[in-house]
């Protein structure tokens, strides 16, 4: 409901990708604006056109590093070492950059052989390590047929490594803030539930629920 234009543009995307046009996008917004929700819209319109896989960050910082990669690396991602220690925040070196150099091309050949879309959900509690990679990817993927779609929590409180691995990241990315619904779009949903759906009342859920999909 309401993303009728964000899913053309990504749809679009989704095209060129498969025709060797690579692109990055970020889907922003609060807990519960539907970005998931656009992200599953978007795998299903691309079904047998693009190869579609998912990764997902947890929150409790339990997982290995680039685990939202695993689904796409040529190694298991329990396998790989990290390549920052957070607590030091050590500067960007020569074995990092080769090491990232070496896994986006691994990604991106893979692309060539099979056109893809890949989704990473929850980029506010990734590792930094995946975030790099993700900024390298990014990076190189214009004449690929590689789709990489994140989303990112907003109003999240983040570490400083991670925060400036995501500023990377936005150097390459389309960055999309999904908006709120709007009062003719509640409307709608209030009379998917047959209720009378009456200004007022559309109003009143408005006020109340900021027009987050999620509490409407």
């Amino acid at each position: 409901m309401g993303r009728d234009d964000l899913l053309r543009e990504l749809t679009a995307l989704a095209d060129e990708a498969g025709q060797g046009s690579g692109s990055l996008v970020v889907l922003t917004g609060e807990a519960g604006i539907g970005k998931t929700s656009v992200v599953r819209a978007l795998a299903r319109s691309t079904r047998g056109d693009l190869a579609v896989t998912w990764g997902r960050c947890v929150p409790d910082g339990s997982a290995p590093p680039f685990w939202p990669w695993q689904e796409v690396l040529a190694e298991p991602a329990a396998a790989l070492e990290p390549l920052t220690d957070e607590r030091a925040d050590p500067p960007i070196g020569t074995t990092r950059f080769e090491r990232l150099g070496e896994l986006r091309g691994g990604l991106v050949g893979r692309a060539r052989r099979s056109p893809a879309l890949h989704v990473i959900e929850d980029l506010q509690w990734a590792d930094v390590a995946s975030v790099l990679l993700l900024a390298h990817v990014g990076e190189a993927i214009a004449d690929a047929p590689l789709m990489i779609v994140a989303t990112l929590r907003t109003g999240e409180v983040l570490g400083r490594s991670l925060e400036d691995a995501l500023e990377e990241v936005r150097r390459f990315a389309l960055v999309r803030v999904i908006p709120s619904l709007r009062p003719e779009e509640i409307q709608v949903l209030i009379a998917a539930v047959d209720l009378s759906g009456t200004e007022d009342l559309a109003a009143m859920l408005l006020e109340r629920t900021g027009g987050n999909p999620l509490y409407v």
